[in-house]
């Protein structure tokens, strides 16, 4: 190619580089965003609150609001000035049995299975017990989920 189409496809090629690239500019708003990002945190924000069903507030008891703020009622999101806020979700505490038997034979010749285990069964038990009995945990966000709290002004 002649001269000026080499200079113009590297000066292209240069300003497209991703390592060379000091941000990225948003797909929807076109505004300058962080480089790992396609979308400004605007844009992501809506596009996350476009997909979730919208739900009670008074159907939540924990709630995240949109900078991941976890809230231990909606009326407390509501007293921070959150407009709206995620649902969570509850994961009790619990032992991978699987993973522990896993871990046990990794560390073990490469022939080791199960069946080399002396009382498996009784362990397993154990482990389906103390699962059940768990009533503690974390919360979640709940991203599909989303209510709209009154605020002061009164909108909701």
């Amino acid at each position: 190619c002649r001269e000026e189409e080499a200079h113009e496809a590297a000066r292209r090629a240069a300003e497209e580089c991703y390592n060379c690239r000091t941000h990225n500019n948003c797909q929807e708003c076109g505004k300058e965003t962080p480089k790992g990002w396609l979308k400004c945190s605007e844009c992501r924000e809506a596009s996350k609150l476009a997909k979730a069903t919208v739900i009670e507030a008074a159907s939540l008891d924990y709630c995240f609001g949109a900078g991941g703020e976890f809230y231990h009622s909606t009326d407390e999101a509501a007293e921070a000035g959150e407009p709206y806020v995620y649902a969570s979700t509850f994961t009790p505490f619990r032992i991978d049995f699987d993973n522990i038997v896993e871990n046990i034979l990794d560390d073990h010749h490469e022939d080791a299975s199960q069946h080399d285990l002396v009382s498996l069964n009784e362990f397993e038990a154990a482990v389906a017990k103390f699962n059940a009995a768990q009533t503690s945990g974390s919360y979640f966000e709940d991203c599909s989920r989303v209510a709209h709290l009154v605020t002061e002004g009164g909108e909701a």
